[in-house]
């Protein structure tokens, strides 16, 4: 076997940022065997070195939606070919509004109506920042930060121009309780849609795009648990690691987010005390980087006494820069929140408690670090997260109940089935399935509560559609 140069471009329909966006590229042969790996940008061809084989071998490119592109490195007439290119546009499952997000919902897509979901008339929107002294919460009106409003069948978008504060989302889907959503200060997208899970339940989301495409590709591969994935973008010699972690004033998020996988990895070669200090020095808007500094340090080894103290000193004045960006950022919290209650000098109460039910009430939208509340200082109180996380269990295993009772009490199911064979057995059943029905009702139709903050100020998914 001898060495070839293989060059790989990626082709977008529509460029995501300054930087060029990278996404991680593999060869390998017709088993699936992974024979050499890289990263592949969007501003250049990359060149990849492999081996080649008598076998069929491929390129495949990772997305972080959990789906591949794969391209044959062989013609049809068994002729190798020297350069490739992945084209993502239309035609394939991202969506260049949405950068990199693994929710990804094409706008010109006809099916179900967002509407049709239960209580999802009752939906509204609030946007929340942290005043310049960073003493409080307030409410502001959606107008003056939303740019555009792009909607289907399937989801609706909420675009709102870039910010000096911190800021979230105050989000009420399907008559559930409100959910508080971190915001970049960068120009943001928020999408509103649907998903269907495994088990046929269908439930409203929001997802949060717009951090970067290299930003949410990295958080969505660690999201995942795809380590492999990122190292191949952050490898060691990388083009995108040197950017991300030298030009950090691009890219900052995208730099946060690096930053969160070398902390996994426990490089501290890469992740030095010094290019952590900038970050957290130059970016006040992303708290992640105190939490990923101080668990950094404590990491690299010191005494237990100094480690409380630092955790402390961390999260004693972090609630100043809003909250973080990232659900990564809950680990790290609790964490340092358990050290700081071994610190000589405690935690401020009042800070510590707060910090206690937003981790307890704990809802990330997809990447986002989030919670359940009425705003974003006054997350749910744990006891009551917990009575809400039973409820919502409870629902859940009825509306299944219920979808499986409506295929059999169906004339033609109940005709054919084996155990129904007379009139009594499929009254009994029909009874049965009624109960369940009304049942379900009660718990799946919940009246619409009274909105929290300013009604005026409120965007009411009902009026947008209207």
């Amino acid at each position: 076997m001898s060495q070839h140069r293989l060059r790989i471009r990626l082709s977008l329909r529509e460029e995501l940022g300054f930087l060029p966006a990278f996404l991680p590229v593999s060869i390998v042969d017709a088993h699936g065997q992974v024979l050499t790996t890289g990263a592949v940008n969007t501003r250049r061809f990359t060149e990849i070195h492999y081996d080649r084989t008598d076998a069929p071998i491929f390129v495949r490119l990772t997305l972080p939606n959990g789906t591949a592109e794969m391209q044959p490195l062989q013609t049809r007439d068994r002729v190798w070919r020297d350069e490739v290119t992945f084209s993502l546009g239309d035609d394939v499952t991202t969506s260049h509004w949405m950068a990199w997000s693994a929710m990804r919902v094409n706008m010109k897509r006809h099916g179900g109506a967002l509407l049709n979901q239960p209580g999802m008339k009752d939906a509204w929107f609030q946007l929340w920042e942290k005043t310049p002294d960073a003493r409080a919460w307030r409410q502001i009106p959606m107008d003056a930060q939303l740019i555009d409003l792009p909607r289907s069948q399937d989801a609706i978008q909420l675009e709102l121009r870039d910010s000096h504060n911190p800021r979230a989302l105050v989000v009420r889907l399907d008559s559930d309780t409100p959910q508080i959503v971190s915001l970049p200060t960068l120009e943001t997208r928020v999408l509103v849609t649907s998903l269907r899970t495994l088990s046929g339940v269908v439930t409203p989301r929001v997802v949060v795009g717009g951090y970067s495409p290299n930003a949410e590709a990295i958080m969505e591969f660690l999201l995942a648990g795809r380590l492999s994935s990122v190292e191949s973008m952050l490898d060691p010699g990388s083009k995108l690691a040197h950017q991300l972690l030298r030009d950090k004033l691009e890219d900052p998020i995208a730099a946060t987010a690096a930053a969160y996988y070398l902390l996994r990895k426990r490089d501290w070669d890469r992740l030095p005390s010094s290019w952590l200090d900038n970050l957290v020095n130059w970016n006040e808007g992303i708290p992640d980087a105190q939490l990923i500094r101080a668990t950094s340090q404590i990491e690299r080894g010191m005494s237990m006494d100094r480690a409380a103290s630092l955790a402390v000193e961390t999260l004693s004045r972090f609630l100043d820069n809003g909250m973080p960006l990232f659900a990564e950022a809950s680990t790290l919290l609790s964490d340092l929140l358990a050290l700081a209650e071994k610190a000589e000098s405690p935690l401020d109460p009042q800070t510590a408690k707060m910090l206690r039910m937003m981790l307890a009430s704990s809802r990330p939208a997809g990447l986002s670090f989030g919670f359940a509340g009425k705003a974003p200082d006054k997350p749910m109180t744990a006891h009551k997260a917990f009575e809400r996380r039973q409820e919502v269990r409870s629902r859940q295993l009825l509306a299944e109940a219920t979808r499986q009772v409506n295929v059999l009490t169906h004339f033609e199911t109940v005709g054919s089935f084996p155990a129904l064979r007379n009139d009594s057995s499929r009254r009994q059943l029909r009874m049965a399935a009624e109960t369940i029905r009304l049942s379900a009702n009660v718990l799946l139709s919940t009246p619409q509560r009274a909105v929290s903050g300013s009604a005026a100020k409120t965007l009411f998914l009902q009026d947008v559609l209207e």
